[in-house]
């Protein structure tokens, strides 16, 4: 009965570590720094890079150069992005120059209400 209890405690105290790492650093992370992302994301939009304007805003992953950001459509559409700082305005771009200067987006979806999804990708509706 003793290793039940301590097992339990155990794999409890595992889960509560394990949310804390994940949805609680992008909970904190968002509402740290998601107001950043708001004007480049309207511009992703505005230039054909998204579909939608976002209605939930997660940053997953920030430091001084680059950011990976979740967002949710009012569709239902959910998106991850990776940032990065330019000298552009605004400051966070999620456009990329390739080769004789065509851009490409930089921004994959995670689950379409129009149909597909993407595997490998750890995230919360």
């Amino acid at each position: 009965m003793k290793f039940l209890v301590v097992t339990c405690l155990a794999l409890g105290g595992f889960g509560l570590v394990l949310s804390g790492c994940t949805y609680g650093r992008w909970e904190f992370l968002s509402w740290r720094y998601a107001s950043e992302f708001y004007t480049p994301i309207q511009q992703a939009v505005d230039s054909g890079c998204l579909s939608e304007y976002p209605k939930v805003i997660k940053v997953m992953n920030y430091d001084q150069l680059s950011a990976v950001v979740w967002f949710k459509g009012d569709s239902g559409s959910t998106w991850i992005a990776e940032a990065w700082r330019s000298f552009e305005k605004p400051n966070w771009q999620f456009k990329k120059s390739g080769s004789a200067g065509v851009y490409y987006c930089d921004i994959d979806i995670i689950n379409s209400t129009s149909g597909g999804s993407a595997d490998g990708f750890y995230w919360y509706n």
